[in-house]
């Protein structure tokens, strides 16, 4: 398509796909600069290359590819800030290496990743670092781990964590659908009582609601249906337009917005005044590691060892490579 010292321009994915108004091949394309850290996407700067593909769904991907650990050292920066504790950096380092490694096919792990720029869905994965001091604080704790992964039993665990639990972490049985598994089944935590989101309330605008429920207006009731022991939210009694229906709340707070309805362990929900007032504890799905009380536990010198048993029992560390 071009080459040469620089290469600016709008890449356009949807109808035909384009970069700087020249068509793509198409069977994709690869961007690779002449130096690993000269990729810049939007303000980002990623290490590796661009790799433009076609999707299965008829549509065209993204992605940036670079090395496992490369890709370690940019998800740590984006998922806790770089103040939090060392140990709570390298609890995280080897929670971000575990999630890449549980979703790579076995033979390939430790072979260059592929890594959607986009974020969000699985780990924020923010590149290269732009303050100094952030990408040595990234570094050390993804070399001070280099190739450790948990384990439950001989396989990699599918490492879940979110901000802020509100007391107790959530069995990952029902939030995902998965089998359920003694290490993802939910441990209580008394470390996350500083976050600013372990306790919140928010009010859902009725017509918000209906849609994340994909139901028709009016709305009449909303409850909460089933929950778990620790209060944790399985499912919600929505009443609209004559009929009462059972939403699954995991799949129900994604659609709403995990800003607005920040955990499904919820204190109260009612309908009043033509929304939805709910107020709860802590913010993300709830499974797996807490990383406020990750950072509380490693102000109190626990290592990231340590951090790691409590929150998936009966795990245990290995080193892959």
């Amino acid at each position: 398509i071009a080459s040469g010292t620089a290469l600016r321009g709008e890449l356009h994915l949807r109808g035909i796909p384009s970069l700087a108004g020249r068509p793509l091949p198409r069977e994709g394309a690869q961007l690779r600069p002449v130096s690993e850290t000269d990729l810049r996407v939007g303000t980002r700067r990623y290490p590796g290359h661009l790799r433009l593909a076609p999707s299965l769904d008829g549509g065209w991907r993204a992605y940036v590819v670079t090395d496992l650990e490369t890709h370690v050292t940019g998800v740590v920066p984006g998922e806790i800030p770089a103040a939090f504790p060392r140990e709570a950096q390298r609890t995280q380092a080897i929670l971000a290496r575990t999630y890449a490694v549980s979703s790579l096919p076995e033979g390939v792990r430790g072979a260059p990743i592929v890594v959607s720029d986009s974020g969000g869905d699985d780990q924020e994965y923010h590149g290269i670092p732009a303050q100094a001091q952030h990408r040595a604080v990234a570094e050390d704790a993804v070399s001070s781990t280099r190739g450790l992964v948990l384990l439950d039993g001989a396989a990699p665990l599918r490492a879940w964590y979110h901000s802020t639990c509100g007391g107790h972490t959530a069995d990952a049985a029902p939030v995902f659908g998965v089998a359920p598994r003694a290490a993802l089944a939910g441990v209580p935590c008394s470390w996350c009582t500083s976050s600013k989101y372990y306790r919140w309330s928010a009010a859902l605008p009725a017509d918000a609601v209906l849609q994340a429920a994909r139901l028709k207006a009016p709305l009449e009731g909303f409850a909460v249906g089933e929950a778990d022991a620790a209060g944790r939210v399985r499912s919600f009694r929505i009443r609209a337009a004559g009929k009462e229906h059972s939403v699954a709340a995991p799949a129900f707070r994604l659609r709403v917005g995990p800003s607005l309805l920040r955990s499904c362990l919820l204190e109260s929900a009612r309908l009043e005044g033509g929304q939805v007032l709910v107020a709860g504890r802590g913010w993300g799905h709830g499974v797996g590691l807490c990383q406020i009380g990750a950072k509380t536990l490693a102000e109190q010198s626990r290592t990231a060892e340590d951090i790691l048993a409590t929150y998936y029992p009966g795990t245990r560390i290995t080193r892959l490579w």
